[in-house]
């Protein structure tokens, strides 16, 4: 049976795995294992670590949609929790990111007419290969709000 522990340290490393800093993946894995939302100093403590470095990588996790900031207490402090629908969030991050790169593409599209076939047939597959992903991305995730 695995522990909150081994939920969080496996996160970090999950995270780390996929070139994204393993600090963030244990805070990740200590919001997701958590019925409760944890303070930075909380945080900090389980991870030994500085709250200044704590902080820092909230901050990430709250940018890539994973986690959101709760009002301040009345101690002043800040504490965290997880997205409810923080997967179907981050998702969505992801999919804009991609139409982000088709637009790039369908704009050098138009600049490569002086360019050779081979990067002009190249182009040509990344847009279609991109538009037809971000189309499924879309439709699974409407059929996953429909459930």
């Amino acid at each position: 049976m695995e522990t909150d522990n081994d939920i969080i340290k496996e996160m970090g490393y999950q995270f780390e795995k996929f070139c994204v800093n393993e600090i963030l993946g244990r805070i990740f894995g200590i919001l997701l294992s958590s019925q409760t939302a944890k303070s930075l100093v909380e945080i900090s403590e389980l991870l030994s670590l500085s709250k200044a470095a704590v902080s820092i990588q909230i901050r990430v996790l709250e940018k890539l949609g994973y986690c959101q900031k709760l009002p301040k207490t009345k101690n002043r402090q800040h504490f965290y929790v997880l997205r409810d629908n923080y997967s179907e969030v981050v998702y969505r991050k992801r999919i804009e990111k991609e139409k982000t790169y088709l637009k790039i593409f369908r704009q050098s599209e138009h600049c490569t007419k002086d360019t050779s076939t081979f990067v002009n047939v190249r182009i040509s597959e990344f847009i279609k290969f991109n538009s037809f992903m971000i189309q499924n991305q879309n439709d699974a995730l409407s059929k996953w709000q429909k459930e």
